[in-house]
């Protein structure tokens, strides 16, 4: 067994560059953790998202939407001005 500190923080969330340009995604998929936490802001629940991603855990949601909570995506815009 893996001492906590070894374990990764994020096990279902993955940023490779080569995968939707390094946007943290749950890992396996291209879904990105800020699409989830959008649908979520939108009044979906993770019920919603389960129902349309099946092969998708639910705690692969949950700790998607945890993971954009507490990395809140950078204005990419104001680096091109």
């Amino acid at each position: 067994m893996l001492a906590p500190k070894d374990q990764p923080r994020y096990p279902h969330i993955d940023l490779e560059p080569e995968v939707m340009g390094g946007l943290p995604v749950i890992r396996g998929t291209r879904i990105s953790v800020y699409s989830v936490a959008a649908r979520l802001a939108d009044g979906d629940s993770l019920d919603d998202l389960c129902a349309d991603y099946p092969t998708v855990p639910a705690a692969s949601f949950d700790e998607a939407a945890s993971y954009a909570r507490s990395h809140p995506r950078r204005d990419v815009s104001k680096r091109f001005r």
